[in-house]
């Protein structure tokens, strides 16, 4: 039996993020085309506390919760299924591109 976790929360520079997924088909039913620049873009879900320097101050994350991120090919650590939630991957700060804007269905 697979273990399910309640909580993820990320430890020092580290981000919680959710991969988008983005919709097969249109509520009508018509298939959508698969979108291969949507698969490397998630959201934020939980941020770390920030990274220590090397003079041992911490430095906080840009990151916030509920952004949408771009997100290197690969690279992260999948987190086991929590409370429902799939497609759950922990990076580094640092390893995330950019911070995207665009219209994406909220649920992801």
């Amino acid at each position: 039996m697979q273990p399910v976790l309640k909580k993820v929360q990320p430890l020092l520079g580290r981000i919680l993020i959710q991969k988008y997924v983005p919709p097969k088909k249109t509520s009508s039913g018509v298939l959508l085309p698969e979108n291969k620049m949507a698969s490397n873009i998630g959201q934020v879900v939980e941020v770390g506390p920030g990274r220590i320097n090397e003079n041992g101050q911490q430095i906080k994350p840009s990151l916030k919760q509920g952004q949408f991120v771009l997100l290197p090919e690969y690279g992260g650590y999948k987190v086991p299924k929590t409370n429902g939630e799939e497609n759950l991957i922990i990076y580094q700060e640092e390893d995330i591109i950019a911070v995207v804007e665009g219209e994406f269905n909220t649920k992801v």
